[in-house]
């Protein structure tokens, strides 16, 4: 049986991943405030890690345990159906699209990423497989030009690459966001801040260009698991863990302001907004 993912449907809403994919809709209103029901989408081959948006809201991307990349439809005129599966090697964790969505990148549990030509959606190609410095991939970014990639590893390196031609990736420069293991990051849409988790599931935000002048913003007590979200203007900041999801403002990264703090109903192994 496939997993199922949750979309919640108001404007300027998240994409949560449901990691047994056994949960149903809730009948009435949900925890968190506004929402209303859940949509479910199926087929997903396994326990869902990452979620992503196409900049434009017509795709709906989740990476999953059994190295598979499931695309739906979710234009207007669509229905929720498949669009296409991508088969990776090992655990995906990550994955992001370019502003036309005609491009992802997939990684995980190795130092790889992975790029796909997604034009047209149904016949997916593998274009290049780069090769990350410093460990497990945390985190990709695709620019806002789409001619750019950015990648963080656990040693709490970023390394960057230049992707004119995606067939043939030429590698940049790089630069170290954490002085210690990094268990999570997230770019916002034009890579210039950083959000970051490390060990004890402390999570601050930084300019790209200056991570030594990183902000604090909480700790989660006890999480294993931190998931972290850029909304597509970068205004905003999500992070969950546990059955906690807040939301910052950090359209000044140097002053972030709390939003809001919700029960979110369990873990959120997966966090996305959507492009509204």
């Amino acid at each position: 049986a496939g997993r199922s993912l949750r979309e919640a449907p108001d404007e300027s809403s998240t994409a949560r991943s449901e990691p047994d994919g056994t949960s149903s809709p809730p009948s009435g209103s949900s925890d968190l405030p506004g929402t209303g029901p859940f949509a479910l989408l199926y087929g997903a081959t396994g326990s869902i890690n990452a979620i992503a948006y196409s900049r434009d809201g017509s795709r709906l991307v989740a990476a999953d345990g059994n190295s598979t990349a499931t695309v739906w439809n979710q234009a207007p005129t669509g229905n929720g159906e498949i669009l296409a599966s991508l088969k990776a090697h090992g655990t995906l964790g990550m994955v992001s699209s370019d502003p036309e969505g005609a491009m992802l990148v997939t990684s995980g549990d190795q130092d790889t990423a992975t790029l796909w030509n997604m034009a047209p959606p149904g016949a997916p190609d593998l274009l290049s497989t780069v090769s990350v410095p410093g460990g497990f991939v945390r985190a990709t970014n695709l620019g806002l030009d789409g001619r750019s990639l950015i990648a963080a590893s656990s040693d709490g390196t970023a390394s960057s690459w230049n992707i004119a031609n995606p067939a043939r990736p030429a590698g940049g420069g790089g630069r170290t966001l954490v002085d210690e293991p990094l268990r999570g990051a997230a770019f916002s849409p034009d890579g210039r801040t950083v959000a970051t988790t490390t060990t004890g599931a402390t999570v601050r935000v930084a300019a790209t260009a200056r991570p030594d002048r990183a902000v604090f913003l909480t700790t989660f007590s006890w999480a294993h698991l931190v998931t972290l979200a850029f909304s597509p203007d970068g205004h905003l900041l999500a992070a969950a863990a546990n059955d906690k999801l807040m939301v910052w403002d950090i359209a000044d990264p140097a002053h972030p302001k709390l939003l809001s703090s919700v029960t979110a109903g369990g873990p959120q192994p997966a966090l996305a907004f959507s492009p509204d």
